[in-house]
């Protein structure tokens, strides 16, 4: 990836619990995610494979670390230490999403829980080109995203998370999203939000670990 600089993702702000204290970013590029709650004394820190991500991360946040979670073991101090340990796009670049979400369940604390932000891949133009013969992978940022190894919908993202031990997880379609273009947010407003699941390029959801 050659650009870090995505901004901060206030359309997960819905799916996190009031007053989080600690939050985990994994996959934090440049640490713009959180960076708000950062500036209000909320305790933010983030791992990410990318030795340029981390560079631009570190100022930003309590704390950044070069990482491969999918081959590292997590720090022994970081046990039950986060309220939130959030996944903004990140779980469909690995090649054991499952296995990574079943491995943070011990760095969650009491009355935490995972955040995640997962591509749609039931969103209506990718359906719509599918149907018509022309899947194509792209370079930049989307659904199809090249560097993408699963591809997730709503049923399949609830069976992600209760193979990793997860109660149930929670759906949420926040208003305030770059997930929407501006003729799909119109037509989220005139259903009722009906079609949400066709019409957002991103699922927004939350899960709390079985104990």
């Amino acid at each position: 990836m050659s650009n870090y600089e995505w901004g901060e993702r206030w359309d997960m702000a819905c799916a996190l619990p009031p007053n989080p204290r600690a939050i985990l970013d994994v996959g934090c590029g440049s640490g713009m995610d959180f960076l708000s709650l950062v500036e209000k004394g909320v305790t933010v820190i983030g791992v990410d494979i990318d030795p340029v991500a981390i560079e631009k991360a570190r100022p930003r946040l309590s704390e950044a670390r070069l990482m491969d979670v999918e081959r590292e073991a997590w720090p022994a101090e970081w046990h039950a230490r986060f309220d939130v340990v959030a996944f903004c796009d990140c779980l469909e670049h690995m090649r054991d999403p499952w296995r990574v979400l079943d491995g943070v369940r011990d760095l969650i604390g009491p009355h935490g829980r995972v955040v995640v932000s997962l591509p749609n891949v039931r969103q209506w133009r990718v359906v719509l080109k599918l149907g018509a013969g022309s899947w194509r992978y792209t370079e930049g940022a989307g659904i199809m995203n090249r560097g993408h190894f699963h591809f997730f919908a709503r049923k399949t993202i609830e069976d992600l998370f209760q193979a990793a031990g997860y109660h149930r997880p929670v759906f949420y379609f926040p208003r305030r999203t770059f997930h929407l273009r501006p003729l799909e947010r119109i037509v989220n407003t005139l259903t009722f939000g009906l079609l949400a699941e066709l019409l957002y390029d991103s699922h927004t959801v939350s899960a709390e670990p079985i104990v």
